[in-house]
């Protein structure tokens, strides 16, 4: 903002701009803040002292102020574990380790938690939270498990380690709603992508074109569509060429969400709303 002399009109036009892309992303109005501020001078970052220019205008609070008071995220550590693997690699000794985020749950040492897809049981024998020894670890955390009683072989990037008592699913198909992004070519039935899920990224298809949902409200505006065409919401079914462990939104939100890409870009976000087989 130093760079237009804490000027309010270019601020305006800057929030307004910036509101029309965010609320077509899906952000609510009241979620959404604007803070006018200098990088390089440092104003109105850490502290709300404001030049003249600009005190003339605003009196809200600072960069920090403001992120100070976001929220608290809830996580989800009252629900079955689930730990999507990212990395997998043998260090020495006895067992492997993996890497991960905990999506839901806790886990502890000697836990015993299965490897879906493949549906190996393994026991946790170390817990390492950013490269410190822990006895436990839980949603949000980002960890490194080492597992025993398990061959290497069987858990490759984009297995879930999850609570042996409520598995996660190895899903072939699954129902989601998606959001169609500017594509130059329409969506037709059959349409070949990558699922983009966690750290997973397998082949898939959109084997079913089932409704073209209203974007603000979900009201079906028109079923069984030939084609999906760009900024368009719709029900659909797809495919892996391979199983993979999906969770339906409304039950596990981080495991419910997916990013589906084609030619090189993104075409479309999604989350699971039904698991057909």
């Amino acid at each position: 903002m130093d760079a237009v002399e804490w000027s309010q009109d270019r601020f305006d036009e800057i929030a307004q701009k910036l509101g029309q892309f965010l609320k077509q992303a899906g952000y609510r109005e009241s979620d959404v803040r604007y803070i006018p501020c200098s990088g390089l001078m440092g104003v109105n970052l850490a502290r709300s002292v404001q030049p003249d220019e600009l005190n003339s205008w605003y009196r809200g609070p600072s960069l920090v102020q403001r992120i100070d008071d976001f929220r608290g995220v809830q996580r989800a550590v009252n629900k079955p574990f689930r730990c999507c693997v990212s990395d997998v690699f043998k260090i020495g000794g006895s067992g492997i380790t993996v890497s991960g985020k905990v999506s839901s749950g806790f886990v502890q040492v000697g836990d015993v938690v299965t490897v879906m897809p493949a549906g190996d049981l393994a026991q946790v024998k170390a817990i390492s939270i950013h490269e410190e020894a822990a006895q436990w670890a839980a949603a949000g955390d980002h960890v490194c498990l080492t597992v025993t009683d398990i061959d290497i072989s069987k858990t490759p990037v984009g297995s879930v380690l999850c609570d042996s008592a409520y598995p996660a699913r190895s899903v072939s198909k699954f129902q989601a709603r998606i959001i169609i992004f500017n594509i130059e070519l329409p969506i037709t039935r059959g349409f070949p992508v990558i699922l983009h899920y966690q750290s997973v990224n397998e082949a898939a298809v959109i084997s079913r074109l089932i409704s073209v949902l209203n974007k603000n409200t979900g009201e079906v505006i028109a079923r069984k569509p030939r084609c999906l065409t760009k900024q368009s919401t719709a029900l659909v079914e797809i495919e892996p060429a391979r199983s993979v462990c999906v969770e339906l939104y409304k039950d596990f939100k981080e495991l419910g969400r997916f990013m589906l890409r084609s030619g090189g870009g993104t075409v479309a976000a999604g989350i699971v709303t039904d698991i057909i087989q």
